[in-house]
This record gives structure tokens, sequence and C-alpha cells, in this order.
């Protein structure tokens, strides 16, 4: 979940705006590009399918508002979860 964390504040720091983190599954996924028409190796289709996530809301926005759950569905606060400066992953750019 770090190197997760590491990587949205990176696009949040070159300016990527409404990042938000996709609640899925591989049988998901597969199901998806099924019904899509497309192979699962096809980089279009993941793209497509987290627009779905989005669509459905089974999304969580990134950074998450004041006092919200954590995008990781541990069940604690972002900021004493992931967004806790002492339990980043530091992975450096």
């Amino acid at each position: 979940m770090a190197g997760v964390e590491d990587e949205l504040r990176h696009l949040s720091a070159q300016g990527t705006q409404r990042l938000s983190v996709g609640h899925g599954c591989v049988e998901g996924f597969e199901r998806f590009g099924t019904e899509d028409g497309a192979s699962a190796v096809d980089g279009q289709v993941l793209a497509r399918y987290g627009t779905e996530l989005a669509r459905t809301g089974k999304a969580a926005p990134w950074p998450p508002e004041r006092n919200a759950s954590c995008w990781c569905g541990a069940g604690r606060e972002y900021k004493k979860c992931c967004g806790d400066p002492s339990r980043r992953g530091g992975a450096q750019r």
C-alpha cells in the first residue's frame, strides 16, 4: 500500500487532478474484459475498467477528505493510516 500511496503523491505533485483508487478484483477485471470484448492484455481495458469502477461508485477519491476512512480499506482514518508520514514507504523518484 505504501508504494501505491507514494505513486499517488507523485502524480499529485506532477499536477494530476481527480485521482481515485478503484476497488476491484481480478475476477471483476476478467469479467469486464470479456463483456467489453477485449483481451485483458490490452492496456486500454484496464483504463476502461477503472472508469467503470468510478462510475459505479467502487472508487475512492484521493486524497480522502478530512477525517475520512483510508482508501486502503483498513477501516482507519486516512491521516492515521496510509496518510501518516511515519508509515510511508518513502520510495524515491
